[in-house]
């Protein structure tokens, strides 16, 4: 298997962590690197069957893989969600998934990525719990779209939604100024 550094092939691992919940596993994949997983995602799974265990990490693997080749990823999704049997799995699948459709500001994204939060709430390492809050606040600023946009990675988005935020809606105000006051 190969040792790439793309969270989403820590997934391919014989057991899930609850580490795993802070990780982004929705950045765009060069072709080569796409095919690496693919790959990874197929023999992981062909491992975990033949040694009697569920293999949902590298089922959630062909989720991605088929979310980013344009795949039947919904077939996918619905078929892991049947037979998630813990709440990590359950709340790993809705970040995911939220996450896919982030990157590309798809229609849905926050109500999974809130989901997943929601079920991951007593899961989170210490830390992730903080990271993944702000980082799905940021988010939430971002304007989504049945149609979406062209795939970004988690630091573009996250950069966006910076932006966004700083413009805000309207003129700042200064801490302890009267509103009112037209004259200053």
């Amino acid at each position: 298997m190969t040792t790439d550094r793309h969270p989403a092939f820590a997934l391919g691992q014989n057991t899930l962590a609850p580490v795993l919940l802070g990780q982004w596993f929705a950045d765009p994949l060069a072709p080569d690197r796409l095919g690496a997983l693919c790959a990874a995602a197929h023999h992981n799974q062909q491992r975990a069957h033949a040694g009697g265990g569920s293999g949902f990490g590298p089922r959630l693997q062909s989720l991605i893989c088929s979310y980013w080749r344009g795949g039947q990823w919904q077939v996918v999704r619905d078929s892991l969600r049947a037979t998630a049997v813990s709440p990590l799995e359950a709340a790993l699948l809705e970040l995911v998934t939220g996450q896919l459709l982030m990157s590309r500001k798809l229609s849905g994204a926050m109500e999974r990525l809130d989901a997943g939060f929601g079920l991951a709430a007593n899961l989170f390492p210490a830390g992730d719990y903080f990271r993944v809050l702000r980082r799905h606040a940021l988010l939430r600023r971002l304007p989504l779209s049945a149609a979406g946009q062209p795939a970004a990675g988690l630091a573009s988005l996250l950069t966006e939604a910076r932006v966004i935020r700083a413009l805000g809606p309207g003129p700042r105000r200064v801490a302890g100024a009267d509103p009112e006051d037209t004259l200053g």
